[in-house]
């Protein structure tokens, strides 16, 4: 029962329980941020236009420079647009870089793609909607 002197004398205790439950809180927030990294880790942006593989695949060689924009991962050869379609394996985002084939690529970086032009990409491909219909499928 409180006294004159303390006026929240009933919330004595209540600090330990108070930091404990914090930390238990932040315990499993942490947990919870880390399961949601590693389920994800293994996704291809969703700006990258992407494709299963089997085998091998053309081989032709696009150098060109990279451009990563919202909804679209590009490249752009002579002025024109290109939409890469990487094998859905072999390419992730990292922060504002791309991650292709063991190297980190950021907009304006030379990037060189094996492969070769299609006229349509896979019929397993996703291909987000801002990106040019004009299509160089990459080789695993």
């Amino acid at each position: 029962m409180p006294t004159r002197g303390e006026p929240f004398g009933w919330a004595k205790g209540l600090g330990g329980t108070a930091i404990r439950l914090g930390a238990a809180l932040a315990a499993v927030l942490a947990l919870l941020v880390l399961a949601l990294v590693w389920a994800t880790k293994d996704t291809p942006p969703v700006n990258a236009a992407v494709h299963h593989t089997e085998g091998s695949g053309m081989d032709a060689l696009l150098e060109s420079r990279l451009v990563m924009a919202p909804g679209c991962i590009t490249v752009d050869v002579d002025g024109q647009s290109w939409t890469p379609v990487f094998p859905s394996d072999s390419v992730r985002l990292e922060h504002d870089a791309l991650l292709y084939d063991g190297a980190r690529f950021r907009t304006g970086d030379l990037i060189s793609l094996p492969g070769g032009e299609v006229s349509a990409p896979p019929a397993d491909a996703r291909i987000p909607a801002d990106c040019p219909e004009r299509y160089w499928l990459v080789a695993p």
